[in-house]
């Protein structure tokens, strides 16, 4: 495959919590920016931290690529209305770097335009955090590599890391701890005048492993046990419309609007 491309890796923010019996802070999972634009031609841009469910009830701290640190208090979180193991915080008006120093995932173009032909068989990869390596205090995210197994379908749904039963897609892409949340990628590879053309699409969000199911023998007696597989259960990306239809996510997006737009040069002065 291609060199995956650097906005993407930059896009990868790191979700920490307080360790109880020290004064660090410890990694617990994995983020990402996204970007939403109204149409593609809108200056405004807002942006907005995505992960899992399962992984803000304990993060309170999120690192950017930049370095830059963002509060991301529980309560602030705006979890999937469908039940999905994931949730989004809107951080536009957190975000000091300019626009060139990190990196993100376009909202409306990556959901919307998934084309037909990424189905079984496609390659995948994601990005995200390998929690058993010791934090340097910079973001240095890892690629996991694999392929589609399944596609998302009504009629099986899977368990996610939250606990519900929703239409997930499975990759065949062994996972470690702390990639929960990491943003997953599917690409093509199209031919054209002589050469060839890779196009990635955002695929979903990294939930949890499928689990297998083993014997273990304990004192001469078995007993079933589940481990995680190399199966990734992956939350579709098309789940993360609600950032789009959220009214309070709405609302947050025009009071920015509005402290962004110059004042009206007709409105008449008082004399």
């Amino acid at each position: 495959m291609a060199v995956i491309a650097k906005e993407l890796v930059d896009s990868v923010a790191i979700l920490f919590r307080p360790n109880p019996n020290s004064q660090v802070i410890e990694p617990v999972g994995t983020a990402f920016i996204v970007r939403f634009r109204e149409n593609l031609d809108d200056q405004f841009n807002s942006f907005y931290l995505v992960s899992c469910q399962h992984c803000i009830n304990l993060a309170t701290l999120a690192r950017l690529s930049t370095g830059d640190q963002i509060p991301v208090r529980r309560e602030d979180w705006t979890v999937a209305p469908t039940g999905d193991d994931v949730a989004a915080i809107d951080i536009t008006g957190q975000l000091i770097a300019p626009l060139d120093r990190f990196g993100f995932v376009e909202l409306s173009s990556m959901v919307q335009d998934m084309p037909s032909n990424i189905n079984v068989g496609s390659d995948l990869f994601m990005l995200g955090l390998f929690a058993n390596e010791p934090d340097t205090g910079a973001n240095v995210p890892r690629a996991r590599f694999g392929n589609v197994s399944a596609m998302a379908s009504s009629g099986v749904p899977v368990s996610q890391g939250n606990g519900a039963n929703r239409p997930s897609h499975l990759g065949d892409m062994r996972s470690r701890t702390g990639f929960s949340g990491s943003p997953v990628f599917a690409y093509e590879t199209l031919s054209g005048y002589g050469s060839l053309v890779q196009r990635t699409h955002w695929l979903g969000i990294h939930s949890g492993q499928f689990p297998d199911r083993l014997n273990v023998l304990v004192g001469g007696k078995t007993y079933p046990a589940d481990i995680p597989a190399s199966m990734t259960i992956i939350v579709p990306a098309w789940v993360m419309i609600f950032i789009e239809q959220d009214a309070v996510f709405a609302a947050k997006r025009e009071a920015h609007r509005r402290a962004l737009s110059p004042p009206d040069a007709t409105t008449s002065q008082p004399s």
